[in-house]
């Protein structure tokens, strides 16, 4: 399954962006997470891919069922105190890309709750603990120039700055506040009026 959790792709879902955000904490895109635990990402994600998953040692239980019937999903679990999570997924063909199993809606299945969209190709379950999930780095090389965004937004470029350039704009503050500075030395300097008692 993938997702498009950043409003500037195509395919926009804000429940990718919750689920990247929120859940995983995840610093650069593309990232691949194996099995909820580990994160490749950088430019070693695609050669480590096939390593990662057959190093991967989770131990999957807990639905023992699932159908679908007359517009209802129903799904049998062992587990307590977990989210049960359905994707609806569709491959796209859009301006010469390929996407796969793009994540297209979302529903989270309660007690309540049991209505999913079967507008795609499959449906994803994923039972999964409430809260942050920590990823471990499975990467060889780490990511590098991935900073933390603070969330998914559209990317914004950094420049350098010379270092001339901030020499002058420091020079230019102090010319325009020095006679504010004269006029403040020579009010500290001046004798206070004295007043005489009468």
């Amino acid at each position: 399954m993938s997702h498009h959790p950043s409003d500037s792709n195509d395919f926009w879902l804000n429940a990718s962006k919750i689920r990247f955000q929120e859940t995983y904490f995840l610093w650069g895109y593309p990232s691949l997470i194996i099995d909820g635990q580990g994160l490749l990402a950088g430019k070693t994600q695609a050669q480590e891919l096939d390593s990662a998953i057959s190093n991967s040692t989770m131990n999957y239980s807990g639905i023992d069922q699932a159908w679908f019937e007359n517009g209802t999903l129903s799904i049998d679990y062992d587990v307590v105190d977990v989210n049960i999570d359905v994707w609806t997924v569709k491959s796209y063909s859009y301006q010469g890309h390929d996407y796969t199993n793009l994540a297209i809606n979302h529903s989270r299945i309660s007690i309540n709750n049991s209505s999913v969209d079967t507008n795609g190709d499959h449906l994803v379950i994923v039972m999964s603990e409430p809260g942050q999930l920590p990823l471990e780095m499975v990467s060889s090389i780490p990511p590098t120039g991935y900073l933390p965004d603070g969330g998914i937004g559209k990317a914004e470029t950094l420049s350098q700055i010379d270092t001339s350039t901030i020499v002058i704009i420091t020079a230019l503050l102090a010319i325009l506040i020095l006679p504010a500075t004269v006029e403040l030395v020579r009010l500290i300097r001046q004798k206070p009026p004295d007043f005489e008692q009468e």
